[in-house]
């Protein structure tokens, strides 16, 4: 019982019943024998291994000194080959990602931009590109609100009330009128 305490944790329940048990066990991620048979134990593969290098050793040894300096020679410039293939990727990353740095990205969205870039993966590219242009776009638009003026107080029209006219004499009423007949609109 200990043990499908522990196995089944949460599911557990006292008195469960044979499907009960089988029902929660099957909700478990557990690893089967059929997922189990696509795997080479290690003591296999070891063994397989080391017959490998056994066999490469004695084909070397059969092999005359010219085709092992041939041999040699081809591994040597499969090494240097891939070390020049290495050494372009990371030039190339790296005029990337200061362009990228240049026009504002965070340093590790410009490196995984840069990186993206070059392998062609462009759905990288696109989803990170669009993430800066929000980015910039909030910063613009916080930068915008914070240089605007606050607007004057009032309506910003400068016309007289009705309330006000009310209260004014009749000079004052005609004065109001030939600067701007406009006020007696309402």
């Amino acid at each position: 019982m200990e043990f499908l305490k522990k196995l089944l944790g949460d599911k557990y329940k006292e008195d469960m019943t044979i499907e009960e048990i089988n029902q929660a066990v099957s909700e478990l991620d557990i690893i089967t024998r059929d997922e189990l048979s696509k795997y080479v134990p290690k003591t296999r593969y070891d063994k397989t291994a080391s017959e490998c290098a056994d066999y490469k050793r004695k084909w070397r040894e059969t092999l005359s000194a010219k085709e092992q300096a041939e041999l040699e020679l081809k591994e040597a410039q499969e090494a240097q080959n891939e070390e020049l293939e290495t050494l372009r990727r990371e030039s190339k990353v790296s005029t990337y990602e200061k362009k990228y740095l240049a026009m504002g990205y965070a340093e590790d969205k410009a490196t995984k931009i840069a990186n993206a870039l070059y392998d062609n993966d462009m759905d990288i590219v696109f989803d990170l590109q669009n993430e800066h242009l929000i980015t910039v776009k909030k910063e613009v638009d916080k930068k915008t609100l914070e240089n605007t003026p606050t607007p004057p107080a009032g309506n910003g029209d400068n016309k007289v009330g009705k309330k006000e006219r009310n209260n004014m004499s009749l000079d004052e009423l005609q004065k109001l009128f030939s600067e701007d007949p406009t006020q007696f609109e309402n």
